[in-house]
């Protein structure tokens, strides 16, 4: 069994489990008119289950060494959505320093805010669970953290490379800036729930607040803006985050994180350096 167990912590074979277990529990849902409302909550619940699956019946571990303890959750999500705001909030203000991005109006809209909220949280959720509660952390048992963050970074950069208007810069720029920020952050804590807020707080300020394309999708926001500026510091029509400004502030916010994360011991050393029990 010992054996066994080892091999399904493969990180490969632990990627295909979790996909299997989320294919599984979702096909109940996808056969049943679920109301708009309900639909979200399912759809926010199927990733955290899946990997409350794998970390409970197949890793044979706590739920809180998979990143879903609930200590201090809130608190880490509501200082997350902070942060990941005000730090879109300083990409924006140099952009409008530099007369790049400019305010044309301002229309109130309590849907469409509601709406969005709960759509940049599933987002988050979603990507989250799959790139760093399994991806970083399966392949951070072997080969330690920062190899770890070299390749989530790099497949999260990837996984936005067919988003529309996207191209290798944007990629890189999300790989370099988000990938190793929300990576940070989940080092930092050990848990999601910071991660999760940190990328929830990005979209939703970046979109529809500001009014700003979120990687390359165009959304439609609470501010009537309008942007200029040479491509490679504003990002053009993928947003934000494919331009110098946003790839210099977001890296360096989250080389503080991962100093941070050394200051407290976080970092993980690839097995073969690591004591044997």
């Amino acid at each position: 069994m010992a054996l066994v167990r080892r091999i399904l912590l493969i990180p490969p074979i632990r990627w295909v489990l979790f996909g299997a277990i989320q294919l599984l529990i979702s096909l109940p849902f996808s056969f049943l008119p679920l109301p708009d409302w309900l639909g979200w909550i399912s759809r926010i619940l199927l990733p955290l289950g899946a990997l409350a699956l794998l970390v409970w019946g197949v890793e044979r571990r706590p739920l809180a060494e998979g990143g879903l303890g609930l200590q201090g959750s809130l608190r880490d999500l509501l200082v997350g959505l902070t942060g990941g705001g005000v730090l879109m909030g300083l990409v924006i203000g140099v952009l409008a320093l530099l007369g790049w991005y400019r305010v044309e109006g301002f229309v109130w809209n309590g849907p469409l805010l509601l709406s969005a909220i709960a759509f940049w949280l599933e987002v988050a959720i979603r990507e989250e669970v799959y790139f760093r509660a399994v991806l970083f952390r399966s392949v951070e048992e072997y080969l330690g953290s920062w190899a770890s963050l070299a390749i989530s970074a790099l497949f999260f950069g990837l996984a936005h490379h067919a988003n529309p208007n996207a191209s290798w810069i944007s990629s890189l720029g999300i790989a370099v800036e988000a990938g190793v920020l929300l990576a940070a952050a989940y080092m930092l804590t050990r848990s999601l729930w910071l991660a999760i807020g940190v990328h929830w707080g990005w979209n939703l300020f970046q979109g529809t607040i500001f009014g700003a394309p979120v990687s390359g999708l165009q959304i439609e926001g609470l501010l009537r803006v309008s942007m200029t500026g040479p491509e490679w510091a504003t990002g053009g029509r993928f947003g934000p985050e494919a331009g110098l400004v946003a790839i210099l502030l977001a890296t360096a916010f989250g080389l503080g994180l991962l100093y941070w994360a050394a200051w407290r011991g976080q970092v993980q050393p690839p097995f073969w350096r690591r004591p044997k029990e």
